[in-house]
């Protein structure tokens, strides 16, 4: 389970790939170091427990990338 903080959230509309509208929340949270991803989460699904799946599963790949290193 990775860390994060919800910064803001947002309504919007998205396009889907079979050109229908769908209206979406943009959440947009940061992780301890400060980086910060959006996840778009259509209306539909917008509910706490699986928003905060969905922003954990982010935040855990965004973290894991920041360890990555070549040296």
């Amino acid at each position: 389970m990775a860390n994060f903080k919800v910064i803001s959230q947002q309504q919007s509309i998205e396009l889907t790939a079979d050109g229908r509208f769908i209206d979406v929340m943009e959440v947009t949270f940061e992780i301890p170091s400060g980086a910060s991803g959006t996840v778009r989460i259509p209306l539909r699904d917008y509910h706490p427990e699986q928003v905060a799946s969905i922003v954990d599963d982010q935040a855990a790949k965004m973290e894991a990338v920041e360890g990555l290193s070549t040296f």
